[in-house]
């Protein structure tokens, strides 16, 4: 999903580990500045800057403690963390 800030966006593919079971471990969720609403999922190696990244937005953020929220999450469209390498400057 993208934001008009640009900080993630998502796909539908599914977080899946090796043995084939889905390990995602939160979901973002929130408005972004037009008032649209956005949700992406999250796996784990993701979550620890997925969960800054939406303090920085203003997002919510779910940990997935039960199958219901497990459930509630495949359905969402998996986020992408953007790395962030720095500005160039134009002057040289």
């Amino acid at each position: 999903m993208a934001t008009d800030r640009g900080h993630f966006n998502g796909d539908v593919a599914k977080h899946v580990d090796q043995e084939g079971k889905t390990n995602t471990a939160l979901i973002l969720f929130g408005l972004d500045d037009a008032g649209k609403p956005h949700a992406s999922s999250f796996n784990a190696s993701d979550a620890s800057l997925a969960e800054k990244a939406a303090r920085l937005m203003g997002m919510k953020v779910l940990r997935l403690s039960t199958d219901e929220q497990q459930s509630l999450a495949r359905k969402l469209p998996q986020g992408r963390i953007r790395k962030w390498q720095g500005v160039r400057s134009l002057r040289q």
